[in-house]
């Protein structure tokens, strides 16, 4: 009888969490956002559990995960500005594995990466490449103007480029003198996808193309580069960005 208690009492002992949590509500006033996370009841600066984050003044969710050990682990999820899935895929110890599904602004797969094996699963085409758009690749001081076999491709997908590019403030004096339109910014993705050289290629002025090019130089995520007669390559990238005036 005596054996038989000993043992309930270490089954009942396993079905307890190894660790006792707390949930913490932080908001952070300078990056207007709200997180909502669990921490160690033993140690408040190791995060293990559900996460979530919110943009504070609408409470609209921005991404959702967990943690284990003070590392993203398991499956996470990124919204737009409108509550669609933007990007999920999992964490291993803060780093990104298996695959990962980014969607574009029409609510379709845009593209699916496997990180496990750095391999490009499906990539929807947007409207420019599949009508055969021409880039520039760069070759030393050359440059050449040619239809890629495959275009550059960002990982993250076109709704969280946009969350990124929604921070841009419309410039006070471009909004009293009415201004409209769309800047370029142009810059350069080498052939391991990392970006450099960015520059307004078409502007607007009244501070718009400021604004665009520390906009374009804030998008987060990864980029894989163009490919030439199956080869990676330095290519031009132009990235437009739209100004518009919303009436009242």
């Amino acid at each position: 009888m005596k054996n038989a208690v000993i043992l309930l009492f270490v089954f009942l002992l396993s079905l307890r969490s190894p660790a006792q949590t707390k949930q913490i509500i932080k908001v952070d006033d300078k990056h207007n956002v709200l997180e909502k996370y669990f921490v160690l009841d033993s140690n408040e600066q190791i995060r293990s559990g559900k996460y979530e984050k919110y943009a504070a003044f609408n409470n609209r969710l921005i991404c959702d995960g967990y943690y284990q050990n003070n590392v993203k682990d398991s499956i996470w999820t990124y919204y737009s500005y409108r509550g669609a899935v933007a990007l999920t895929g999992f964490y291993k110890n803060n780093e990104r594995f298996g695959f990962w599904s980014a969607f574009n602004g029409n609510d379709e797969l845009q593209v699916k990466y496997d990180y496990t094996n750095k391999k490009l699963r499906y990539y929807k085409l947007s409207h420019q490449d599949s009508l055969g758009q021409n880039y520039r690749v760069i070759r030393g001081t050359d440059t050449l103007k040619v239809k890629l076999d495959r275009p550059i491709v960002f990982l993250d997908g076109e709704r969280m480029m946009q969350n990124d590019l929604r921070n841009l403030r419309y410039p006070a004096i471009a909004r009293e003198h009415h201004v409209q339109g769309k800047v370029i910014i142009a810059f350069t993705i080498d052939t391991l996808g990392h970006t450099s050289n960015f520059r307004v290629k078409s502007g607007l002025g009244f501070g718009c193309d400021e604004e665009s090019l520390l906009g374009a130089k804030r998008i987060k995520g990864e980029w894989l580069p163009g490919l030439y007669k199956g080869e990676p390559v330095t290519v031009e990238y132009e990235l437009p960005i739209n100004f518009t005036i919303e009436e009242d």
